[in-house]
């Protein structure tokens, strides 16, 4: 098994560019193939080509459609800790923003 991490959040608004990090660097070797396909909630699979970072790979994804995707990343042909990963798109109507919490000073 291949231990490597994987960083990006699981909620996103439609059209909103987000990347994906695959850290790979831990296992001695950061340039091994990865690969990303996402699946929308309609069923229908896509590829995104992650590009060299110096840690790893990152990909970005734009999600075009509402609802549940997966996100499957797959390092050397094997699928990375935690593959699938459910991301949740939503419209940007549905966005809270909270501020004002931090009561430190």
């Amino acid at each position: 098994m291949l231990h490597t991490s994987v960083f990006f959040l699981t909620a996103v608004m439609v059209g909103e560019r987000r990347k994906i990090s695959i850290i790979t660097k831990s296992v001695g070797k950061k340039d091994l193939p990865c690969k990303v396909i996402v699946t929308n909630p309609k069923g229908v699979l896509s590829e995104i080509y992650p590009t060299l970072s110096p840690d790893g790979f990152e990909a970005m994804f734009t999600p075009t459609d509402l609802g549940s995707h997966k996100v499957k990343i797959l390092v050397a042909g094997q699928e990375v800790p935690g593959s699938e990963f459910k991301v949740n798109v939503t419209k940007f109507e549905e966005r809270v923003d909270v501020v004002g919490l931090d009561t430190r000073k």
